[in-house]
């Protein structure tokens, strides 16, 4: 009986370590030597080959430690490595509760307030647009608005999508300064047009009318918003400016819609 008990207990332990990961069960660490883009390949490869457990334990370094090794990595860190995280956390369990754990940490921090919780929330704002929960990106949103309001509605921007997925019109409206919004995606354009200077032909087109779809959409989210307030003017407003910093053949689809209180899609939920 005690040794059935024993063995029980074993389980237990082994469960627990798999489910937090290195923490319990003994922290993985690359060779010195190693970069963070062959961490990132490693793991890949033992997903591929069903170690998944070893690619978890890769996964979960990569995203705690790379940028101590690695700076550069910041980008591919919030993207790239995520989608590779969930990709393996929806097969491994383990994997999506070390995946989560990161994600509700990065949450805590968010109360911070300042440029700390700002970059707390940017983090949760990746992990949950792979992990598909805009609970807890409103969640996120909310701490920095009670901590730090400024500092909300110049995040604003970026959770607009969770916010009307969850149909709260109220928080979004709350928070929502429009000149600084559509200042804010109309610098982003600007950005993203200076990044296709090397493009030419049938990939400048594809390049051009992928951004100005983007822009169209987060703008529509903003006419969406003052649509369902009731703010119409302002609504009108939005989409008049958002056609003069469009090309004049460019389509507002989705801002034409939003002026009827049509959600634009969400790009964000996959």
């Amino acid at each position: 009986m005690a040794s059935l008990h024993l063995r029980s207990r074993a389980r237990t332990c082994m469960l627990i370590c798999a489910l937090l990961g290195s923490s319990w069960a003994g922290a993985w660490e690359p060779a010195p030597e190693a970069s963070g883009r062959e961490v990132l390949q490693a793991a890949r490869r033992d997903a591929l080959e069903g170690r998944l457990a070893e690619a978890a334990e890769k996964h979960l370094w990569f995203h705690e430690h790379v940028l101590e090794r690695q700076p550069s990595m910041m980008g591919v860190r919030l993207s790239f490595a995520l989608a590779d995280w969930v990709a393996l956390a929806r097969r491994y369990p383990p994997a999506m509760a070390q995946m989560t754990a990161a994600r509700d940490h990065a949450l805590a921090q968010v109360e911070a307030g300042g440029p700390a919780g700002l970059k707390a929330l940017n983090e949760v704002l990746a992990f949950n647009r792979y992990l598909r929960q805009p609970e807890s990106t409103r969640e996120g949103f909310n701490r920095l608005a009670l901590r730090d309001p400024l500092l909300a509605e110049q995040a604003l921007p970026r959770v607009l999508p969770a916010l009307i997925e969850l149909n709260d019109i109220e928080l979004a409206s709350k928070h929502l300064r429009v000149d600084d919004a559509v200042a804010h995606i109309a610098e982003l354009y600007k950005l993203l047009n200076t990044a296709k200077s090397s493009l030419s032909g049938d990939q400048l087109h594809a390049m051009q009318r992928w951004q100005q779809r983007h822009m169209d959409i987060q703008l529509a989210q903003v006419v969406y918003v003052l649509c369902r307030d009731r703010r119409e003017a302002e609504a009108e407003q939005v989409v008049a400016r958002g056609r003069a910093l469009l090309e004049p053949d460019a389509p507002v689809h989705h801002m034409t819609q939003a002026l009827r209180c049509i959600a634009p899609p969400n790009d964000d939920a996959g």
